[in-house]
């Protein structure tokens, strides 16, 4: 039965407020969880933040057999320091939450999929990962193009000026903004329950 009036309408809006409070409180979550990437990132590759209160004992011993008590800094000259930060959205478990940053450096990424338990206010375990750019190499024209160019910058007709191909028209535009193809996608995709489970199963 369709109902309609002021009754009607009211449910709607407390559907409509229900849903934007719950949308309003997942972004907090994820603004406090990329915050908690940050720190870690800090903390555990550039050395600038003590992370001793932000993960459990045995994940400091990690980093630290991992690195030779040195951070995981000596991997950034590769890919170049952090420009942005995507989050994916949280997977809730039974006993922690799980969620993946992305950070985007100048020449790659790191992925940090993070096990993070919201009672002890602790990362409980990590993995993480850097990708490095591949270098594109830069395409040479083809014969007949090249051939074109000089014909075009040889020759005039009645003092006109002549008319660019197209390798000449891609050459002249203003470089430092890539193509839409070429800029990628910062926020990483969301683990499935089960896919976080693998990560992560003490938190399960």
């Amino acid at each position: 039965m369709l109902r309609t009036g002021p009754a009607a309408i009211l449910v709607l809006s407390l559907i409509a407020t229900g849903s934007a409070q719950a949308q309003g409180a997942s972004d907090l979550l994820k603004e406090q969880y990329a915050a908690v990437c940050t720190d870690l990132f800090q903390g555990a590759v550039t050395g600038e933040r003590d992370i001793s209160k932000l993960v459990t004992g045995t994940v400091l011993q990690r980093i630290a057999t991992e690195t030779n008590n040195q951070g995981y800094g000596a991997l950034i000259p590769e890919i170049g320091p952090p420009k942005a930060l995507g989050i994916s959205d949280v997977v809730h478990l039974s006993y922690g939450d799980v969620f993946v940053c992305q950070f985007r450096h100048d020449k790659g990424a790191s992925l940090w999929q993070i096990g993070y338990s919201p009672l002890s206010q602790m990362i409980e375990d990590f993995e993480m990962v850097f990708i490095r750019d591949e270098a594109k190499p830069q395409p040479k024209p083809a014969a007949d193009e090249r051939t074109s160019q000089r014909r075009s910058l040889s020759t005039t007709r009645g003092g006109e000026a002549p008319v660019p191909t197209e390798t000449q028209r891609r050459d002249q535009e203003p470089a430092g903004r890539p193509a839409a193809s070429e800029v990628p996608d910062i926020v990483p995709e969301t683990p499935t329950q089960s896919e976080a489970c693998q990560m992560f199963p003490d938190l399960c």
